[in-house]
């Protein structure tokens, strides 16, 4: 699962009471060329965040073409004169974000496709650290932790309606566990998507372990 309906639920509720304009669930941009604002919804509310706010987790852009994961987006920020290559990995993720002061000039991001391909852009949280076989559960309840904090700050009085974030899902994992801090081992409950990890269901864990490591991490519900 790329995109947190989570994520689009509670930054549509906050824009709704600023602007009243409803989050999409994934910016269309089969006219290949958009401002870069428009191409990573909310990332100016991310970029103004304070940094200590965001120290284990991030907001994730993912490249989607004809509905499937794609590593050649071919996306371009001009700012300026400046040509500043986006590039995405093998599952549709950006690499490249543009800054706080880009998105606030209007940058355009355009993209390499023929007319008429159907291209999506998706968001979602994701901890900062990247998957592995074996990975710190502290950090990602941490990042757990700030991504839940953050949304229910941004949405104010109307966090009643929005889901609590309490995993972290791994996905395409294989043979999740979590180790105890006296060493012992309790296996990670599964999702159609792979194993997940809720600190609030397996407490004390130190590490989780996998016998193949994530695609991706999603901070869900």
């Amino acid at each position: 699962m790329i995109a947190s309906p989570v994520m689009a639920v509670a930054l549509a509720v906050a824009a709704a009471s600023a602007t009243a304009a409803p989050a999409p669930e994934a910016v269309d941009l089969t006219g290949h060329q958009a401002e870069a604002g428009k191409v990573f919804p909310y990332i100016e509310h991310f970029l103004k965040m304070a940094a200590a706010d965001h120290t284990d987790y991030t907001v994730a852009y993912y490249f989607r073409r004809d509905g499937k994961p794609a590593g050649d987006a071919g996306a371009v920020l001009t700012d300026g004169t400046t040509r500043i290559p986006l590039p995405v990995n093998a599952d549709g993720r950006f690499l490249t974000l543009p800054t706080l002061a880009e998105v606030q000039n209007h940058d355009m991001v355009s993209f390499n496709a023929s007319s008429g391909t159907k291209m999506k852009v998706r968001i979602g949280l994701a901890p900062l650290a990247p998957p592995a076989l074996n990975m710190d559960a502290g950090t990602l309840t941490r990042a757990i932790w700030q991504a839940n904090s953050a949304i229910h700050h941004l949405v104010g009085p109307f966090s009643v309606a929005v889901p609590r974030l309490r995993s972290a899902l791994f996905d395409s994992a294989e043979g999740g566990a979590a180790v105890m801090a006296d060493g012992t081992t309790v296996p990670l409950p599964l999702k159609k998507d792979g194993p997940y990890y809720d600190p609030s269901k397996i407490r004390n864990a130190v590490n989780l372990t996998f016998t193949k490591a994530a695609v991706h991490i999603d901070i869900q519900p």
